[in-house]
C-alpha cells in the first residue's frame, strides 16, 4: 500500500509538474526574467522547504532582486523599498502567501508543494507541519 504522506496532491487532485529549484533560484536573480513580483515568486519556490517556507538571510532578497551596474557590471542589491514593493505586488497577485516577508517567503500550497516527510521550524513563523 502506498504511503499517503509521500504523495503530492493539489486541491481537486489536479495535475502537477516538477520543477528545478536551482532553475527557479537562477530565474529569481535574472533581470531578464520579468517583473520583480515574478522574480519574488521564483525565489520563493526556489528556496522553499517541505512546508512552503523559503527562509532567507538578512539582505538576501535584496541581493537576489539586485541588478548589474551598467558601467561596472557589479551586482547592486535592490533597495529595501524596492523589495517591499515587489513583495506587496507578489502577494497581491497571489504568487506568495500574505504572511510572507523579506526574511521568509511563503509559497501557497496550491502553487507549489515540495515532497518531503520532514517537519520544519521556520525562524520567522515558528514550527510548521509538512
Amino acid at each position: 500500500m502506498k504511503n499517503p504522506n509521500s504523495r503530492i496532491t493539489f486541491p481537486g487532485d489536479g495535475p502537477w509538474v516538477a520543477v528545478s529549484q536551482h532553475k527557479m533560484q537562477k530565474w529569481a536573480t535574472d533581470e531578464g526574467t520579468g517583473p520583480l513580483a515574478i522574480r519574488v515568486m521564483f525565489a520563493a519556490i526556489g528556496h522553499q522547504n517541505s512546508t512552503g517556507h523559503a527562509e532567507l538571510a538578512k539582505g538576501e532578497l535584496c541581493r537576489i532582486l539586485g541588478r548589474a551596474d551598467k558601467e561596472t557590471g557589479r551586482l547592486e542589491p535592490a533597495g529595501s523599498d524596492t523589495v517591499s514593493r515587489a513583495i506587496r505586488n507578489a502577494k497581491a497577485s497571489g504568487f506568495i502567501a500574505p504572511e510572507s516577508g523579506a526574511r521568509c517567503l511563503v509559497v501557497p500550497r496550491w502553487v507549489a508543494i515540495k515532497r518531503a516527510r520532514d517537519a520544519w521550524t521556520c525562524r520567522v513563523h515558528g514550527p510548521q507541519v509538512a
